[in-house]
Formats: structure tokens, C-alpha cells, sequence
């Protein structure tokens, strides 16, 4: 059976990321009249809490498998328990629909992007909006290929990808996404890609430096939790490697990452 995993590592660091990329914005999308906000796999409500505390007129549901407990004091934010990927318990009533959805950094967890995001049409208000940021289980650099031995990053982002694969994961999935959406009925379509180095010595603006910090901080962070994901689900063995193996890759990852981030122009894809 396939398993849904939220890699959400840092999630105050990813907020922070996002939100200096979209300008100190928190919706890249316009918002002048939201009524009804969805986000889905809200994990911490981070962003969530966020946007509700921002727009205060606007009704906030935030879903997840495991929500928070609590609303954080916000009277119009609202948690759903539940699997996105499963038919809607907290589908609106015929004719109220959502004005905007969001979808932030599930590349990890969505199975079935396609009928994902027709979902997300068929809920919307004419009109609405959708909001995919999002990562790439990949880290580049322009000195390596995937396979490159004298490169432990980009080793390990090949396992990650693998891994991914195996259970049914898209890794590259914002790649297709604006045919994906298209096929759905959405129109409209605007993508903005951003390529966050690791290093903030390999960039010279003090903006492009504090993404290179917070962007380094979760892919070091995401290094130790998707090993660990990878060790209890015994993925080693697809991978063709021992799980003492594994765990000396991610180490050396790590250590290929801080060493030599500037150096090899890592960088990696949102």
C-alpha cells in the first residue's frame, strides 16, 4: 500500500523562505475578496495561522492528517482531520465554494496530483484561485550529474528520488504542474520558479544570502528526516546500499552541503 509522509521539516524556516521569495507576501495569488480559504495539508498551520490573522474576514480551514489542537486564539480559522487525497468530508455545500485553495510543500504526500487538483476545481467558486508552492526532490548543481560518485549530495538527492518513486511519488511533479492544472480546467496559469543556492557565499544581496541560510537549514534538516524514513521503511535494499551505507551518505550529504555549497554552485529548485 502506498503511505502519505509530510517531509515538513523546519516549518517556521519554510514560512519564513516562501515568504521572502513572494516579497513579504504571504499569497502570491490577488486576495482582495477571500471568503473561504482552504489549505491543504496544513501540517503545523504555520502559514496557515498566518494568512488567517492577516485577512480576519476571511473564513480559514486548514487540513491535515494530524492538525493542530488549537485555533491559536483566531475565531475565523478552523482545522479538518483528514486525508486530502480521499473524497472531501469538508467538501462546501452546492454553490459555496471556495475562494481560494492552497497547496504548500506536498510534494512528498500527493499520489494523484491529476485528481488532486481536479477536485480542487470542482470546489472552487468561478473564478477562485489555486496556490501550489512547492519543492523539487532534487538538489542541481552545474559541476554534477546524479550519479556523480565524487558528489554526496547529489547521491543522496538520486536515493531520495528513488525512494520517492518507489512509493508512488512524483518528485519532479512541479515540472508537469501547469499542464496538470490545465488538464483540470484551470486558466490563468502563471508558474515562477526559484533556484535557492545552499551557500550564501555563492550570492552577494543580503535577500538572496538569508534564502541561501533558511534554504540550507531545511535541506540539512530534510537530509536527517527522510534517511530516517528511508531506514524504517528497509528502502536501502532498492537502493543498492547497506542502511549503515545510507546513514554514512546522508552524513557525508551533510558535510558536501556545508563544505562545499559555494564551491560546487549547489542549488536547489522551488
Amino acid at each position: 500500500m502506498a503511505q502519505s509522509t509530510y517531509y515538513l521539516d523546519h516549518p517556521g524556516e519554510k514560512h519564513q523562505l516562501w515568504q521572502i521569495l513572494l516579497d513579504g507576501r504571504l499569497l502570491a495569488a490577488p486576495h482582495t475578496q477571500i471568503a473561504k480559504l482552504l489549505d491543504l495539508g496544513c501540517g503545523s498551520a504555520v502559514w496557515t495561522s498566518a494568512v488567517a490573522a492577516q485577512l480576519p474576514e476571511t473564513q480559514v480551514i486548514g487540513v491535515d492528517l494530524t492538525p493542530p489542537a488549537n485555533t491559536f486564539g483566531l475565531e475565523n480559522l478552523s482545522f479538518v482531520t483528514a486525508d486530502i487525497q480521499e473524497p472531501w468530508s469538508f467538501a462546501p455545500e452546492a454553490g459555496q465554494g471556495y475562494d481560494l485553495i492552497s497547496l504548500r510543500v506536498l510534494v512528498s504526500a500527493i499520489h494523484d496530483w491529476s485528481a488532486l487538483t481536479k477536485r480542487c476545481f470542482t470546489h472552487l467558486k468561478p473564478g477562485g484561485w489555486i496556490e501550489i508552492p512547492d519543492i523539487t526532490i532534487a538538489t542541481y548543481s552545474p559541476t554534477f550529474d546524479w550519479q556523480d560518485e565524487s558528489s554526496p549530495l547529489m547521491r543522496w538527492s538520486a536515493c531520495y528520488r528513488k525512494a520517492a518513486a518507489e512509493n508512488g511519488i512524483d518528485g519532479l511533479a512541479n515540472q508537469s504542474r501547469a499542464k496538470c492544472l490545465a488538464d483540470s480546467g484551470f486558466t490563468q496559469i502563471s508558474e515562477k520558479f526559484f533556484n535557492c543556492h545552499l551557500d550564501a557565499d555563492a550570492v552577494t544581496e543580503s535577500k538572496d544570502k538569508e534564502i541561501a541560510r533558511l534554504a540550507k537549514i531545511d535541506l540539512l534538516s530534510l537530509l536527517d528526516t527522510v534517511t530516517k524514513v528511508m531506514q524504517e521503511r528497509r528502502q536501502w535494499r532498492t537502493l543498492g546500499l547497506s542502511s549503515s551505507e545510507l546513514e554514512q551518505l546522508k552524513e557525508d550529504a551533510k558535510d558536501d552541503v556545508s563544505k562545499n555549497g559555494a564551491s560546487r554552485g549547489y542549488y536547489w529548485p522551488l
